[in-house]
């Protein structure tokens, strides 16, 4: 086998580089090609950047060149790697001369890991009044809450391309503010602050890429209920949350990148809690919801250390959620609701795609625009003061997406 060392800068078509040129005769057997890519920062083709010329007549064999091992950037996939872009070697290239042959490019995972990176941001901090907070009858009213949270997300895209996020978010806070109305309703305000972290990878046939984030938050809430004793009737929640989050990308075979962003998530909820039968033992309920949230993500350009300017982060974004839950209060010999049991059906609706941009090329990510969700839980009192609540759920769009999620919540009252 021979080899020839080529040095060229891989960026666009119009690339320096050293070039091999065939002049009238034939090229064939088997010739590697050890590319040196010196001080390249990545760029997309559209035609390719020539590394080997055919001219007066010149022609090559299907399977005259390949890529050296020992090229710089060069992975097991058989393609190299720069910043933001994958070059892999093609006769003919996109468009270009038959028997000439071009290194073309391609955005790489890397793209999918900053886009994932915005996606576990603006997820940590979403969530529900149940999630947050939620009395049992006839248990202590307790304006102190903490919650943990974990989710597995995994998510089959487009061109073979898997992601994997893996969440954890802790939460907390107090009501601050407590007052009755004169129609038997009640209303709270409270104060709450939450740390998340998120951590994955991004999987196609050719490279790989992987992402870290994590994000501390502060917001405040503001509740009101129908009826004091939450037995039935409406209720409406609105929330607020702000957070920093700092992030890790890291492409294969590349340096890790690092940069911060912003989000700003805005929630309203609203439902409606029907008896629907009642025994000595235990009472049914029934308690349809509604709940849209605005997320307002933002992100500075960031200069990539191995080449290539990631802009187009930031972005707005509406989530819309319809569902319903059924409890199941189980009652004491005294009629005192001792626990209570829940399941629940979610429709979540949003954006069906995130992009970025690098350079001059648009990275795009399909995602499920709407997915189910599905949960249940106990919850009850474990000592005088203190309720614990436990959850499990999965959500899919019944193909490519699924979660799974878990989460305990503590409320205490003092």
């Amino acid at each position: 086998m021979c080899k020839i060392t080529i040095n060229s800068l891989l960026n666009g078509d119009d690339s320096l580089t050293d070039r091999l040129i065939i002049d009238g005769g034939k090229a064939s057997g088997s010739t590697s090609l050890l590319v040196k890519t010196g001080s390249s920062r990545g760029g997309l083709t559209h035609q390719g950047i020539a590394l080997v010329q055919t001219k007066n007549g010149g022609t090559t064999h299907a399977d005259a060149f390949q890529l050296d091992p020992s090229s710089d950037g060069y992975n097991s996939a058989g393609i190299l790697n720069v910043g933001a872009y994958n070059y892999r070697l093609k006769r003919g290239g996109d468009g270009g001369e038959e028997q000439d042959w071009y290194l073309i490019s391609s955005l790489s995972p890397v793209v999918s890991s900053y886009l994932q990176g915005r996606q576990s941001a603006v997820a940590m901090h979403r969530h529900t009044l149940h999630d947050r907070q939620w009395q049992v009858p006839d248990q202590e009213d307790s304006p102190t809450w903490l919650r943990m949270e974990g989710a597995i997300v995994h998510h089959d895209g487009a061109d073979e391309q898997k992601t994997e996020d893996r969440r954890w978010v802790l939460h907390g806070g107090r009501d601050i503010v407590r007052f009755n109305d004169i129609y038997g309703g009640g209303s709270r305000i409270g104060l709450m602050a939450q740390y998340g972290t998120s951590s994955g990878s991004s999987d196609d046939d050719v490279s790989s890429s992987s992402h870290s984030v994590r994000g501390y938050s502060a917001g405040i809430y503001a509740s009101w209920f129908g009826h004091n004793d939450l037995r039935s009737g409406p209720y409406i929640d609105t929330w607020l949350m702000h957070g920093l989050f700092y992030n890790d990308v890291t492409g294969q075979r590349q340096r890790t990148e690092n940069y911060r962003a912003q989000n700003t998530t805005v929630s309203l909820e609203s439902g409606y809690k029907f008896k629907m039968a009642e025994s000595s033992s235990a009472g049914y309920y029934i308690e349809p919801q509604a709940q849209i949230l605005h997320d307002r993500y933002r992100a500075k350009n960031h200069q990539m250390l191995g080449g290539g300017l990631v802009s187009d982060m930031s972005g707005n974004n509406v989530t819309t959620r319809l569902g319903a839950r059924f409890y199941e209060d189980r009652f004491d010999k005294y009629g005192q609701t001792v626990m209570q049991g829940f399941i629940e059906a979610n429709w979540w609706h949003g954006p069906s795609s995130q992009t970025i941009r690098i350079d001059n090329a648009i990275g795009r990510e399909p995602m499920p625009a709407d997915r189910a969700e599905f949960k249940f839980g106990v919850q009850g009192n474990v000592m005088e003061n203190l309720s614990v609540t436990g959850t499990v759920g999965v959500d899919t769009n019944m193909s490519s997406y699924k979660a799974g999620r878990f989460s305990l919540r503590v409320n205490y009252a003092y």
